[in-house]
């Protein structure tokens, strides 16, 4: 929901930032559902019949087994259906290179390749958020979504459940997010590791964000979020990761950064049974950085 404090001030810095991203180049007025937090979702809405174009990437690095780096790549379509329901239709894509330690992947019993390099379109996801309060409205915003998605080895199903709520005329808003995906997953760097193609992958995640507007147009914020990875009776591999985001909303644009840096991780008692990307990430120092573009119309 866009707020009557947003002004046009800014534009030409963000029409800048914005020419990393031409698929947004559309020239149209809007009022947006502005990503706040670079990880964690509100239960703000556009506004039914609103369209808004979004493009992000997301940088991450890990030294597990080597040195692994991927950055991914979202494209996305929302339309507010209603004044509760927002679709949303999603392109995924990756570019990933792994320099794999060879020694280090023997101890564990793996039969690694030693480099991989390697860029794909990754498949769709389909997404749909019912927004049951709003925290304008209510004492506590509360939607849920549903999104799924199926790809280059991947079909999956994931749920979420959000919470907001705002404080002192919307400049303060707190977020939390309760996530579980569900499905059959294909690592990326499978070869280079030398693990399964294949495994039925369950993950758990708990969010959390707080923002602060502190002039117009401008806001910040800490996210913090908590993931364990299971496949059948088996914990993969568990993380927490904590870092800022920074947010700047126009009439018409918005860029959120964002950096989560690992605070802690535990492996799974074997990681040959891990996927290899499901390894990779979990000991990332750092999850992601992030950076999300977008324009409503």
């Amino acid at each position: 929901m866009q707020r009557a404090s947003i002004k046009r001030n800014g534009w030409a810095h963000v029409r800048l930032a914005a020419g990393l991203a031409p698929a947004l180049a559309f020239a149209s007025p809007a009022s947006a559902d502005e990503p706040l937090f670079g990880y964690v979702n509100t239960t703000d809405l556009l506004p039914k019949g609103k369209w808004q174009l979004e493009t992000w990437g997301t940088l991450q690095r890990s030294d597990a087994l080597g040195e692994y780096r991927v950055l991914q790549g979202r494209t996305e379509a929302d339309y507010g259906l209603t004044s509760r329901v927002q679709v949303t239709g999603y392109l995924n894509y990756s570019s990933v290179d792994a320099h794999i330690d060879t020694a280090a992947a023997r101890g564990l019993g793996m039969t690694p390749q030693g480099h991989i390099e390697q860029s794909q379109f990754d498949g769709v996801t389909g997404e749909v958020i019912w927004r049951l309060a709003s925290p304008y409205l209510d004492p506590v915003g509360f939607a849920l979504l549903l999104d799924g998605t199926v790809g280059h080895g991947q079909e999956v199903v994931g749920v979420k459940a959000i919470g907001q709520k705002n404080f002192r005329d919307d400049t303060v808003v707190l977020a939390a997010n309760l996530r579980a995906d569900f499905g059959l997953r294909e690592p990326r760097a499978t070869n280079a590791f030398g693990l399964p193609s294949s495994r039925h992958v369950t993950t758990l995640e708990a969010s959390a964000g707080a923002s602060y507007r502190f002039r117009p147009n401008w806001s910040a914020a800490l996210e913090v979020r908590a993931r364990q990875v299971r496949a059948g009776g088996d914990r993969l591999a568990s993380a927490v990761f904590l870092g800022p985001t920074i947010h700047y909303g126009g009439e018409r644009w918005f860029a959120t950064l964002t950096a989560l840096k690992r605070v802690s991780a535990s492996d799974a008692p074997d990681p040959a049974l891990a996927s290899s990307l499901v390894y990779a990430r979990d000991r990332a120092s750092w999850d992601g950085v992030r950076l999300r573009l977008g324009r409503t119309f």
